[in-house]
């Protein structure tokens, strides 16, 4: 999970200094569906809602329960102590690896 986390805060804090064509780059071909504009196009309308640094919110997760509990039924958003379904350790290690603090 660590590896996993690490990586991905890694990429998060890269794509908040590359540009659109850079990430277009290192996009898998395949992921492009052969319309390198459409990604783009894509991408730019999208981009504001990739977190900036990987931290989950409570905010943010008390939204995340809204939204799964308002398709499924089964998911009872009173009976569930959020606090105990998160965690940013993982996240608050991957920045100490990259030499950022939160």
């Amino acid at each position: 999970m660590q590896a996993l986390t690490n990586a991905t805060v890694r990429t998060l804090l890269w794509m908040q200094e590359a540009s659109p064509q850079q990430i277009l780059a290192a996009v898998p071909e395949e992921y492009l569906l052969g319309n390198k504009a459409m990604y783009l196009f894509a991408y730019n309308n999208v981009k504001s809602a990739y977190s900036k640094d990987g931290y989950i919110s409570e905010a943010g997760a008390k939204t995340t329960l809204k939204a799964l509990a308002s398709f499924n039924p089964n998911i009872k958003p009173a009976e569930i102590n959020l606090a105990q379904t998160y965690t940013n350790e993982f996240v608050k290690k991957a920045h100490a690896k990259h030499g950022k603090k939160k």
